[in-house]
């Protein structure tokens, strides 16, 4: 699905009874426009009833984490990493880009956020500020340590102290973490639309069906997840015994090649819990992390998922 620089969010042509599957969407266009492209039917003539959509979200710590994890492998699984300056990513697909357009609706909403156990904080979600902050922090690292002058992205994975090294690669994926929050933010104005229009006309009710979901209960109960998935997907259009069957497959599935899959990082690496806390107490990268995972947990929790 292509970004489309005019309207500032993905072309969406969603025709009833497909599937669209989309990574990493950037919905920066008025909600108004945004519940158009979800809820019209591109054959005119036909009303749509309705939509259903899965937010997949992952808590920023540990998706930074296993970010660094995976990229950091020897060898590594992507070869980008062989050829990027990870400070510069952020300028080009960051500040002037994904930053300039993301901010605006993460700037406007607060979230509070304990930063300390003394002090309870009600800042942006994420400034532009916050995104030099994080770029200035990776300029420090980058090609600025003896040995390491000439070195590539990767070599500075191997190289650096793990804590230096999980925030040169949560830069380069900082980008997807402020989406990633766009999208929940944006969801819930999208909601609020189709809610107001379904008011003012009850006789074109459209649904607007939202399931955000969690990566890390995917890890960590796939059978739990899939069953919830096929449940929201299906309702009792799907028999329960069908649905036991294929959650039951996808788990044996899951553990048998996903476990053993060198994509798959979680409860590999004993460092995990301390990398995670560096990055939740650092001065550039605890604040807007902090805040992005209260905003993905405060969904999760309403979705109790």
């Amino acid at each position: 699905v292509e970004f489309n620089e005019l309207t500032k969010c993905n072309d969406l042509s969603l025709e009833p009874g497909t599937i669209t599957v989309i990574e990493a969407p950037e919905f920066h266009c008025h909600e108004e426009q945004l519940a158009d492209m979800f809820m019209d039917n591109p054959t005119p003539g036909h009303p749509k009833i309705g939509v259903k959509i899965i937010h997949l979200v992952r808590n920023p710590f540990t998706m930074a984490v296993s970010n660094y994890h995976y990229h950091s492998q020897d060898p590594t699984p992507e070869p980008f990493v062989h050829q990027v300056n990870p400070c510069s990513l952020i300028s080009r697909a960051g500040i002037g880009s994904v930053a300039d357009r993301v901010t605006p609706i993460l700037s406007d909403n607060i979230m509070g956020s304990q930063m300390n156990q003394d002090l309870q904080s009600y800042l942006p979600i994420m400034t532009q500020d916050d995104f030099r902050n994080i770029v200035d922090d990776c300029n420090m690292l980058y090609q600025t340590k003896p040995g390491l002058t000439n070195a590539t992205y990767y070599e500075h994975l191997r190289a650096l102290d793990p804590k230096e090294g999980v925030r040169m690669a949560t830069t380069d994926k900082i980008s997807h973490l402020a989406l990633m929050a766009n999208d929940v933010l944006m969801f819930d104005r999208v909601k609020q639309v189709v809610h107001e229009r379904n008011a003012k006309h009850p006789r074109r009710h459209q649904e607007f069906d939202l399931m955000t979901m969690s990566m890390d209960a995917w890890i960590d109960q796939p059978n739990e997840s899939m069953h919830k998935f096929l449940d929201f997907t299906f309702q009792d259009h799907m028999p329960i015994i069908r649905k036991n069957n294929l959650s039951a497959r996808y788990t044996e599935t899951y553990l048998r090649e996903g476990k053993g899959s060198n994509h798959v990082t979680s409860g590999k690496y004993a460092d995990s819990a301390e990398l995670i806390d560096h990055l939740r107490g650092h001065w550039a990268f605890g604040g807007p992390l902090t805040r992005i995972e209260a905003l993905v947990d405060g969904r999760l929790m309403a979705h109790g998922r």
